[in-house]
Protein backbone atom coordinates (compact mmCIF):
# COMPACT_ATOMS: atom_id res chain seq x y z
CA UNK A 1 0.00 0.00 0.00
CA UNK A 2 1.32 3.29 -0.93
CA UNK A 3 1.92 5.38 2.20
CA UNK A 4 0.36 9.03 1.81
CA UNK A 5 0.84 12.18 4.00
CA UNK A 6 -3.43 11.95 4.95
CA UNK A 7 -5.52 9.27 5.36
CA UNK A 8 -9.28 9.49 5.30
CA UNK A 9 -9.21 6.68 7.30
CA UNK A 10 -6.74 8.16 10.16
CA UNK A 11 -8.89 9.96 13.02
CA UNK A 12 -9.71 13.29 13.09
CA UNK A 13 -7.83 13.60 16.50
CA UNK A 14 -4.50 11.72 14.54
CA UNK A 15 -4.79 14.05 11.74
CA UNK A 16 -5.22 17.35 13.61
CA UNK A 17 -2.44 16.85 15.67
CA UNK A 18 -0.21 14.95 13.13
CA UNK A 19 -0.62 18.40 11.05
CA UNK A 20 -1.09 21.05 13.36
CA UNK A 21 0.47 20.07 16.91
CA UNK A 22 3.46 21.00 16.34
CA UNK A 23 3.72 24.40 14.47
CA UNK A 24 5.42 27.32 15.61
CA UNK A 25 2.68 29.97 16.49
CA UNK A 26 5.04 31.73 18.86
CA UNK A 27 2.49 30.55 21.51
CA UNK A 28 1.96 27.39 22.74
CA UNK A 29 -1.95 27.97 23.48
CA UNK A 30 -2.41 28.84 19.98
CA UNK A 31 -0.87 25.67 18.62
CA UNK A 32 -3.52 23.88 21.43
CA UNK A 33 -6.09 26.17 19.41
CA UNK A 34 -5.50 25.11 16.49
CA UNK A 35 -5.38 21.31 17.09
CA UNK A 36 -8.72 21.61 18.41
CA UNK A 37 -9.94 23.50 14.93
CA UNK A 38 -8.46 21.53 12.50
CA UNK A 39 -9.83 18.34 14.80
CA UNK A 40 -13.69 19.92 14.24
CA UNK A 41 -13.15 20.78 10.41
CA UNK A 42 -11.83 17.19 9.76
CA UNK A 43 -15.00 15.85 11.39
CA UNK A 44 -17.11 17.65 9.65
CA UNK A 45 -15.33 19.81 6.97
CA UNK A 46 -18.97 21.32 5.34
CA UNK A 47 -19.92 22.73 8.59
CA UNK A 48 -19.61 26.42 9.90
CA UNK A 49 -17.30 27.20 12.41
CA UNK A 50 -20.41 27.41 15.01
CA UNK A 51 -21.43 24.20 13.83
CA UNK A 52 -18.40 22.36 13.97
CA UNK A 53 -17.62 24.44 16.92
CA UNK A 54 -20.87 23.16 18.85
CA UNK A 55 -20.26 25.60 21.48
CA UNK A 56 -20.46 29.68 21.39
CA UNK A 57 -17.35 29.92 23.69
CA UNK A 58 -15.32 27.57 20.93
CA UNK A 59 -16.99 29.24 18.18
CA UNK A 60 -15.71 32.68 19.86
CA UNK A 61 -12.22 31.31 20.59
CA UNK A 62 -11.71 29.95 16.94
CA UNK A 63 -12.82 33.66 15.50
CA UNK A 64 -10.13 34.91 17.73
CA UNK A 65 -7.69 32.79 16.64
CA UNK A 66 -7.84 33.19 12.90
CA UNK A 67 -7.69 36.94 13.87
CA UNK A 68 -4.22 36.60 15.56
CA UNK A 69 -1.46 38.13 13.45
CA UNK A 70 0.77 35.01 14.10
CA UNK A 71 -1.77 32.82 12.18
CA UNK A 72 -1.11 32.57 8.70
CA UNK A 73 -1.77 30.87 5.67
CA UNK A 74 2.05 30.30 5.82
CA UNK A 75 2.42 28.94 9.62
CA UNK A 76 -0.78 27.09 9.20
CA UNK A 77 0.30 25.19 6.25
CA UNK A 78 4.09 25.04 6.80
CA UNK A 79 3.81 21.55 8.67
CA UNK A 80 2.20 19.72 6.23
CA UNK A 81 3.91 20.98 2.84
CA UNK A 82 7.27 19.47 4.94
CA UNK A 83 5.51 16.48 5.65
CA UNK A 84 4.24 15.86 1.62
CA UNK A 85 7.47 16.03 0.88
CA UNK A 86 9.43 14.28 3.18
CA UNK A 87 7.19 11.47 2.03
CA UNK A 88 7.92 12.45 -1.89
CA UNK A 89 11.57 11.94 -1.11
CA UNK A 90 10.71 8.32 -0.24
CA UNK A 91 9.15 7.14 -3.85
CA UNK A 92 10.89 6.89 -7.52
CA UNK A 93 8.42 8.59 -9.34
CA UNK A 94 5.99 11.63 -8.17
CA UNK A 95 3.97 14.13 -10.12
CA UNK A 96 3.76 17.51 -8.98
CA UNK A 97 0.45 18.70 -10.12
CA UNK A 98 0.09 22.29 -9.88
CA UNK A 99 -3.11 24.74 -10.83
CA UNK A 100 -4.62 27.94 -9.70
CA UNK A 101 -7.96 28.68 -8.97
CA UNK A 102 -10.33 31.35 -8.05
CA UNK A 103 -12.28 31.82 -4.50
CA UNK A 104 -15.34 33.94 -4.68
CA UNK A 105 -16.65 35.57 -1.43
CA UNK A 106 -19.86 37.44 -1.58
CA UNK A 107 -20.65 39.93 -0.88
CA UNK A 108 -18.00 41.89 -1.10
CA UNK A 109 -18.91 44.74 0.52
CA UNK A 110 -17.28 45.38 3.99
CA UNK A 111 -14.85 42.06 3.36
CA UNK A 112 -10.97 44.29 3.38
CA UNK A 113 -7.88 42.07 1.57
CA UNK A 114 -9.89 41.28 -1.45
CA UNK A 115 -9.12 41.43 -4.99
CA UNK A 116 -10.98 40.95 -8.57
CA UNK A 117 -11.34 37.01 -9.26
CA UNK A 118 -12.28 36.17 -12.57
CA UNK A 119 -11.49 37.16 -16.45
CA UNK A 120 -14.30 39.71 -16.07
CA UNK A 121 -13.06 40.94 -12.68
CA UNK A 122 -16.93 40.96 -12.20
CA UNK A 123 -16.52 39.19 -8.26
CA UNK A 124 -14.07 39.60 -5.18
CA UNK A 125 -12.02 37.03 -3.48
CA UNK A 126 -8.72 35.29 -3.27
CA UNK A 127 -6.44 33.38 -5.61
CA UNK A 128 -4.77 30.47 -4.61
CA UNK A 129 -2.02 28.15 -6.28
CA UNK A 130 -2.13 24.83 -5.16
CA UNK A 131 0.55 21.95 -5.86
CA UNK A 132 -0.58 18.57 -5.12
CA UNK A 133 1.92 15.52 -5.03
CA UNK A 134 0.70 12.70 -6.27
CA UNK A 135 2.28 8.73 -7.03
CA UNK A 136 1.55 7.86 -10.91
CA UNK A 137 -0.59 4.90 -11.48
CA UNK A 138 -4.35 3.96 -11.37
CA UNK A 139 -5.29 4.76 -8.04
CA UNK A 140 -2.59 6.92 -7.36
CA UNK A 141 -2.47 8.54 -4.12
CA UNK A 142 -2.34 12.15 -3.11
CA UNK A 143 0.55 12.35 -0.88
CA UNK A 144 -0.57 16.17 0.47
CA UNK A 145 0.28 19.60 -1.12
CA UNK A 146 3.61 20.59 -1.73
CA UNK A 147 3.16 23.37 -1.84
CA UNK A 148 0.20 26.39 -1.37
CA UNK A 149 -0.24 30.51 -2.16
CA UNK A 150 -2.95 32.49 -1.30
CA UNK A 151 -3.11 36.23 -2.63
CA UNK A 152 -5.59 38.93 -3.35
CA UNK A 153 -5.25 40.83 -7.02
CA UNK A 154 -4.78 44.02 -7.39
CA UNK A 155 -6.12 45.34 -10.53
CA UNK A 156 -3.93 45.57 -13.35
CA UNK A 157 -2.10 48.82 -14.80
CA UNK A 158 -4.09 50.52 -17.57
CA UNK A 159 -2.37 50.69 -20.98
CA UNK A 160 0.21 47.62 -19.67
CA UNK A 161 2.92 47.27 -22.19
CA UNK A 162 3.96 43.72 -22.83
CA UNK A 163 7.87 44.49 -21.81
CA UNK A 164 6.02 46.56 -18.56
CA UNK A 165 4.19 43.53 -17.55
CA UNK A 166 7.37 40.83 -18.28
CA UNK A 167 9.41 43.71 -15.69
CA UNK A 168 6.66 42.65 -12.68
CA UNK A 169 8.37 40.79 -10.40
CA UNK A 170 4.82 39.98 -9.04
CA UNK A 171 3.75 37.79 -12.53
CA UNK A 172 1.07 35.05 -11.72
CA UNK A 173 2.85 32.91 -14.55
CA UNK A 174 5.79 33.15 -12.54
CA UNK A 175 3.63 31.38 -9.86
CA UNK A 176 4.38 28.00 -11.51
CA UNK A 177 8.08 28.68 -11.64
CA UNK A 178 8.41 29.54 -8.61
CA UNK A 179 6.77 25.84 -7.14
CA UNK A 180 9.30 24.30 -9.30
CA UNK A 181 12.41 25.60 -7.23
CA UNK A 182 10.57 25.72 -4.05
CA UNK A 183 9.76 21.78 -4.60
CA UNK A 184 13.65 21.38 -5.54
CA UNK A 185 16.10 19.01 -6.54
CA UNK A 186 14.66 14.81 -6.62
CA UNK A 187 16.84 12.71 -4.36
CA UNK A 188 19.47 10.83 -6.23
CA UNK A 189 17.54 7.99 -8.59
CA UNK A 190 13.79 9.99 -8.15
CA UNK A 191 12.25 11.66 -10.43
CA UNK A 192 9.85 14.70 -9.84
CA UNK A 193 7.53 15.59 -12.78
CA UNK A 194 5.90 18.87 -12.76
CA UNK A 195 2.52 18.34 -14.78
CA UNK A 196 0.33 21.50 -15.83
CA UNK A 197 -2.10 23.08 -18.26
CA UNK A 198 -1.42 25.91 -20.61
CA UNK A 199 -1.13 28.45 -17.99
CA UNK A 200 2.27 27.31 -16.84
CA UNK A 201 3.22 26.86 -20.43
CA UNK A 202 5.86 29.92 -20.17
CA UNK A 203 9.65 30.37 -20.64
CA UNK A 204 10.47 30.38 -17.18
CA UNK A 205 8.87 27.37 -16.37
CA UNK A 206 10.83 25.04 -18.61
CA UNK A 207 14.07 27.20 -17.13
CA UNK A 208 13.13 26.32 -13.60
CA UNK A 209 12.60 22.83 -14.38
CA UNK A 210 16.17 22.39 -15.94
CA UNK A 211 17.69 24.76 -12.85
CA UNK A 212 16.79 21.82 -10.29
CA UNK A 213 17.75 18.88 -12.63
CA UNK A 214 13.77 17.98 -12.96
CA UNK A 215 10.93 16.83 -15.40
CA UNK A 216 8.06 18.28 -16.34
CA UNK A 217 4.59 17.81 -18.26
CA UNK A 218 2.74 20.81 -19.56
CA UNK A 219 0.18 21.22 -22.42
CA UNK A 220 1.02 23.41 -25.11
CA UNK A 221 -2.34 25.11 -26.07
CA UNK A 222 -3.52 28.91 -27.63
CA UNK A 223 -0.85 30.93 -28.16
CA UNK A 224 1.62 28.83 -26.33
CA UNK A 225 1.67 26.45 -29.08
CA UNK A 226 2.40 28.95 -31.98
CA UNK A 227 5.84 29.61 -30.34
CA UNK A 228 8.96 29.22 -31.98
CA UNK A 229 10.85 25.33 -32.30
CA UNK A 230 12.67 23.61 -34.18
CA UNK A 231 12.86 19.77 -34.69
CA UNK A 232 15.84 17.60 -33.37
CA UNK A 233 18.52 19.03 -30.67
CA UNK A 234 21.34 19.62 -33.20
CA UNK A 235 23.67 22.41 -31.74
CA UNK A 236 23.48 26.28 -33.82
CA UNK A 237 19.85 25.47 -33.96
CA UNK A 238 17.99 29.34 -34.45
CA UNK A 239 14.49 31.00 -34.83
CA UNK A 240 15.23 31.58 -38.33
CA UNK A 241 15.12 27.92 -39.37
CA UNK A 242 12.39 27.43 -36.98
CA UNK A 243 8.04 26.71 -37.26
CA UNK A 244 5.89 26.82 -34.95
CA UNK A 245 5.13 24.47 -32.69
CA UNK A 246 1.84 23.09 -33.54
CA UNK A 247 1.84 22.76 -37.07
CA UNK A 248 5.37 21.14 -36.66
CA UNK A 249 4.21 18.55 -34.22
CA UNK A 250 1.13 17.56 -36.61
CA UNK A 251 2.94 16.98 -38.86
CA UNK A 252 4.98 14.40 -37.02
CA UNK A 253 3.78 10.19 -38.63
CA UNK A 254 1.58 8.68 -36.10
CA UNK A 255 4.02 5.89 -34.11
CA UNK A 256 1.16 3.78 -32.04
CA UNK A 257 -1.97 3.74 -30.56
CA UNK A 258 -4.08 3.27 -27.39
CA UNK A 259 -7.00 3.09 -25.91
CA UNK A 260 -8.86 4.50 -23.15
CA UNK A 261 -12.21 4.50 -20.96
CA UNK A 262 -14.00 8.16 -20.89
CA UNK A 263 -16.72 8.27 -18.11
CA UNK A 264 -19.92 9.96 -18.76
CA UNK A 265 -21.35 13.18 -17.09
CA UNK A 266 -22.12 16.65 -18.04
CA UNK A 267 -24.65 15.11 -20.70
CA UNK A 268 -21.98 13.06 -22.47
CA UNK A 269 -22.03 9.60 -22.52
CA UNK A 270 -19.06 7.17 -21.82
CA UNK A 271 -17.19 5.92 -24.41
CA UNK A 272 -13.94 4.10 -25.48
CA UNK A 273 -11.65 6.28 -27.06
CA UNK A 274 -8.64 5.25 -30.02
CA UNK A 275 -6.03 7.56 -29.57
CA UNK A 276 -3.16 7.97 -31.66
CA UNK A 277 0.35 9.24 -30.67
CA UNK A 278 3.76 10.76 -32.09
CA UNK A 279 6.28 12.05 -30.77
CA UNK A 280 10.04 14.10 -31.45
CA UNK A 281 12.50 15.84 -30.17
CA UNK A 282 12.48 19.40 -30.09
CA UNK A 283 14.42 22.58 -29.40
CA UNK A 284 12.10 25.69 -28.30
CA UNK A 285 13.88 29.08 -28.82
CA UNK A 286 13.47 31.99 -26.31
CA UNK A 287 10.39 33.97 -26.52
CA UNK A 288 10.93 37.25 -28.59
CA UNK A 289 10.03 40.47 -26.74
CA UNK A 290 9.10 43.57 -28.79
CA UNK A 291 12.54 46.22 -29.04
CA UNK A 292 14.51 43.47 -28.47
CA UNK A 293 14.93 39.70 -28.03
CA UNK A 294 15.59 37.53 -24.94
CA UNK A 295 19.38 37.06 -24.80
CA UNK A 296 18.92 33.17 -23.35
CA UNK A 297 19.77 29.71 -24.90
CA UNK A 298 17.08 27.40 -26.63
CA UNK A 299 15.61 24.31 -24.23
CA UNK A 300 15.95 20.79 -25.65
CA UNK A 301 12.46 19.40 -24.98
CA UNK A 302 10.69 16.30 -26.53
CA UNK A 303 7.13 16.82 -27.70
CA UNK A 304 4.17 14.59 -27.82
CA UNK A 305 1.30 14.34 -29.40
CA UNK A 306 -1.91 12.35 -28.47
CA UNK A 307 -4.91 12.95 -30.31
CA UNK A 308 -8.30 11.46 -31.14
CA UNK A 309 -8.03 10.69 -35.32
CA UNK A 310 -11.95 9.45 -35.82
CA UNK A 311 -14.20 11.30 -33.22
CA UNK A 312 -17.66 10.77 -33.18
CA UNK A 313 -19.43 13.44 -35.12
CA UNK A 314 -21.40 14.69 -31.99
CA UNK A 315 -18.02 15.00 -29.81
CA UNK A 316 -15.50 17.16 -29.11
CA UNK A 317 -11.92 15.50 -30.35
CA UNK A 318 -9.05 15.73 -28.11
CA UNK A 319 -5.62 16.75 -28.90
CA UNK A 320 -3.25 17.37 -26.45
CA UNK A 321 0.14 18.40 -27.31
CA UNK A 322 2.66 17.77 -24.63
CA UNK A 323 5.95 19.38 -24.08
CA UNK A 324 8.38 16.99 -21.67
CA UNK A 325 11.64 17.55 -20.26
CA UNK A 326 11.81 13.41 -20.14
CA UNK A 327 13.51 11.97 -23.30
CA UNK A 328 11.09 9.74 -25.46
CA UNK A 329 12.97 7.08 -27.19
CA UNK A 330 10.12 5.06 -27.92
CA UNK A 331 6.51 4.91 -27.74
CA UNK A 332 6.06 3.15 -24.27
CA UNK A 333 7.61 7.00 -23.13
CA UNK A 334 5.17 8.49 -25.06
CA UNK A 335 2.47 6.96 -23.65
CA UNK A 336 3.97 7.27 -19.87
CA UNK A 337 4.32 11.10 -20.90
CA UNK A 338 0.21 11.25 -21.68
CA UNK A 339 -0.33 9.45 -18.86
CA UNK A 340 1.13 11.05 -16.68
CA UNK A 341 -0.68 14.29 -18.07
CA UNK A 342 -3.91 12.52 -17.51
CA UNK A 343 -3.32 12.52 -13.54
CA UNK A 344 -3.61 16.42 -13.98
CA UNK A 345 -7.45 16.36 -13.53
CA UNK A 346 -7.42 14.63 -10.55
CA UNK A 347 -5.94 18.68 -9.00
CA UNK A 348 -9.29 20.09 -10.36
CA UNK A 349 -10.95 17.25 -8.25
CA UNK A 350 -9.35 18.53 -5.47
CA UNK A 351 -10.37 22.10 -5.92
CA UNK A 352 -13.89 20.53 -6.59
CA UNK A 353 -13.47 18.63 -2.96
CA UNK A 354 -12.64 22.37 -1.33
CA UNK A 355 -15.06 24.20 -3.05
CA UNK A 356 -17.86 21.39 -2.50
CA UNK A 357 -17.07 19.15 0.06
CA UNK A 358 -15.40 21.98 2.66
CA UNK A 359 -17.69 25.01 1.28
CA UNK A 360 -14.66 27.22 1.56
CA UNK A 361 -16.62 30.17 -0.47
CA UNK A 362 -19.08 30.14 2.18
CA UNK A 363 -17.22 31.52 4.85
CA UNK A 364 -18.48 34.55 6.70
CA UNK A 365 -14.71 36.17 7.82
CA UNK A 366 -14.67 39.30 7.11
CA UNK A 367 -11.16 40.42 5.99
CA UNK A 368 -8.70 38.45 3.60
CA UNK A 369 -6.20 38.10 6.27
CA UNK A 370 -8.62 35.91 8.49
CA UNK A 371 -9.83 33.74 5.62
CA UNK A 372 -6.60 32.97 4.35
CA UNK A 373 -5.69 30.50 7.56
CA UNK A 374 -8.83 29.54 7.19
CA UNK A 375 -8.56 28.32 3.88
CA UNK A 376 -5.22 26.80 4.18
CA UNK A 377 -6.51 24.33 7.44
CA UNK A 378 -9.24 23.52 5.27
CA UNK A 379 -6.79 23.18 1.99
CA UNK A 380 -5.51 20.41 4.45
CA UNK A 381 -8.84 18.58 5.59
CA UNK A 382 -9.55 18.55 1.94
CA UNK A 383 -7.29 16.00 1.21
CA UNK A 384 -8.86 13.57 3.04
CA UNK A 385 -11.94 13.87 0.83
CA UNK A 386 -9.83 13.04 -2.05
CA UNK A 387 -8.12 10.73 -0.83
CA UNK A 388 -11.36 8.40 0.68
CA UNK A 389 -12.23 7.08 -3.26
CA UNK A 390 -8.29 6.62 -3.85
CA UNK A 391 -7.28 4.65 -0.48
CA UNK A 392 -10.30 3.16 -1.14
CA UNK A 393 -8.95 1.21 -4.40
CA UNK A 394 -5.46 0.47 -2.98
CA UNK A 395 -5.67 -2.52 -1.41
CA UNK A 396 -9.07 -4.02 -2.00
CA UNK A 397 -8.51 -7.39 -1.39
CA UNK A 398 -6.84 -6.62 1.86
CA UNK A 399 -8.72 -7.41 5.06
CA UNK A 400 -10.06 -3.73 6.28
CA UNK A 401 -9.37 -4.21 10.01
CA UNK A 402 -5.46 -3.69 8.11
CA UNK A 403 -6.35 -0.06 6.60
CA UNK A 404 -9.52 1.00 8.62
CA UNK A 405 -9.22 1.53 12.38
CA UNK A 406 -11.07 -1.86 13.83
CA UNK A 407 -13.83 -0.22 15.86
CA UNK A 408 -15.22 1.21 12.19
CA UNK A 409 -15.40 -1.74 10.86
CA UNK A 410 -16.58 -3.68 13.72
CA UNK A 411 -19.33 -1.17 13.75
CA UNK A 412 -20.16 -1.13 10.13
CA UNK A 413 -20.08 -4.88 10.18
CA UNK A 414 -23.00 -4.80 12.75
CA UNK A 415 -24.69 -2.17 10.72
CA UNK A 416 -25.18 -3.78 7.20
CA UNK A 417 -24.92 -7.53 9.00
CA UNK A 418 -21.90 -8.44 7.25
CA UNK A 419 -19.87 -10.72 9.44
CA UNK A 420 -16.53 -9.08 10.14
CA UNK A 421 -14.15 -11.36 7.83
CA UNK A 422 -15.76 -10.53 5.06
CA UNK A 423 -15.37 -6.98 4.86
CA UNK A 424 -12.35 -7.19 2.79
CA UNK A 425 -11.24 -2.60 2.01
CA UNK A 426 -13.15 -2.64 -1.32
CA UNK A 427 -16.42 -4.20 0.75
CA UNK A 428 -16.22 -1.73 3.52
CA UNK A 429 -16.04 1.29 1.49
CA UNK A 430 -18.64 0.30 -1.01
CA UNK A 431 -20.70 -0.35 2.41
CA UNK A 432 -19.78 2.88 3.91
CA UNK A 433 -20.68 4.61 0.45
CA UNK A 434 -23.83 2.93 1.23
CA UNK A 435 -24.78 4.96 3.94
CA UNK A 436 -23.67 8.12 2.04
CA UNK A 437 -26.39 7.32 -0.44
CA UNK A 438 -24.39 5.30 -3.06
CA UNK A 439 -27.02 2.96 -4.54
CA UNK A 440 -24.46 -0.14 -5.38
CA UNK A 441 -26.10 -1.01 -8.57
CA UNK A 442 -24.40 -3.13 -11.38
CA UNK A 443 -24.24 -0.51 -13.83
CA UNK A 444 -23.50 2.18 -11.10
CA UNK A 445 -20.00 1.43 -10.96
CA UNK A 446 -17.55 2.72 -7.97
CA UNK A 447 -18.55 5.10 -6.39
CA UNK A 448 -17.69 8.80 -5.65
CA UNK A 449 -15.47 10.61 -3.52
CA UNK A 450 -18.94 12.44 -2.55
CA UNK A 451 -20.87 9.36 -1.22
CA UNK A 452 -17.92 8.46 -0.08
CA UNK A 453 -17.13 10.59 2.53
CA UNK A 454 -20.78 11.16 3.57
CA UNK A 455 -20.95 7.89 4.23
CA UNK A 456 -17.63 7.69 6.17
CA UNK A 457 -18.90 10.90 8.08
CA UNK A 458 -22.29 8.90 9.46
CA UNK A 459 -19.91 5.95 10.51
CA UNK A 460 -17.88 8.58 12.12
CA UNK A 461 -20.79 9.84 13.97
CA UNK A 462 -21.98 6.34 14.93
CA UNK A 463 -18.53 4.84 16.32
CA UNK A 464 -18.48 8.08 18.42
CA UNK A 465 -21.68 7.74 19.64
CA UNK A 466 -20.59 4.16 20.59
CA UNK A 467 -17.69 5.19 22.70
CA UNK A 468 -19.72 7.73 24.53
CA UNK A 469 -21.86 5.24 25.88
CA UNK A 470 -19.18 2.53 26.33
CA UNK A 471 -20.93 -0.10 24.25
CA UNK A 472 -17.68 -2.00 22.60
CA UNK A 473 -19.86 -5.41 22.03
CA UNK A 474 -19.91 -4.36 18.29
CA UNK A 475 -19.35 -7.56 16.60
Amino acid sequence: MVPVTISPAESPEAFACRHFGSLDLGDRRLTRRAVVIARSIAAAPAASIPKQAADPHQAKAAYRFFSHPAVTSDTISNRHLELTLEAARTHPVVLFLQDSSHLSFAPPEGRAGLGPVGSTHASYGLMMHATLALVPGEHGAALGLADLRLWARDAKPRKETQIQRRARGDRESLRWSEVVETVGTPPPGARYVHVADREADVWETFTAVAKVDADCVIRACGAAARRKASPGHAEGLTRADADELRPLVRGLPTSGRCKVDRAGGAGRKARTIELSVSYAAVTLHPPKIKKGSSKESPIRLWAVRVWEASPPSNETPIEWVLLTAMPVNDVADALRVADWYRHRWTIEEYFKCLKTGCKVQERQLQEGERLEPLIAMLSIAALRLLNVKRIAKLTPEVPATDAVPREYVEVLSKLRGIPLKKLTCDRFWRETAKLGGFMGRRGDGDPGWQTLWSGWHDLHLIVMGARLFGDRSYG
